[in-house]
């Protein structure tokens, strides 16, 4: 049971450390609206595919961007802070002599 204890406290505590940077990511970095590689102002059009894409169709992708990297960070810590407390819980109520 220690190795199965080991891993989830291992993935655990990964899921804890990406969900965190997800969240950060969502929060925090609000990236400019670009066409290729130039970046987009209020009344830019870009053409992609042959379909015509405003800088406004372009700033809400960006916030359905945003709002995944939200949702999947707070599940990873979720997800990562049970893994932990399951590892823990185990390992704290693990005997102290093995039972022959």
């Amino acid at each position: 049971m220690g190795k199965l204890n080991t891993v989830r406290l291992v993935v655990g505590l990964a899921l804890l450390i990406a969900g965190i940077a997800l969240i950060a990511v969502g929060f925090f970095v609000h990236a400019e609206p670009t066409c290729g590689v130039q970046v987009m102002k209020p009344g830019d059009v870009c053409v992609v595919g042959g379909k015509v894409v405003t800088y406004h169709d372009r700033k809400n992708a960006t916030g359905v961007t945003n709002i995944v990297e939200l949702g999947s960070g707070v599940a990873g810590v979720v997800l990562g802070g049970i893994l932990v407390a399951r590892s823990r819980r185990r390992t704290a109520s693990a005997p102290d002599t093995p039972v022959a």
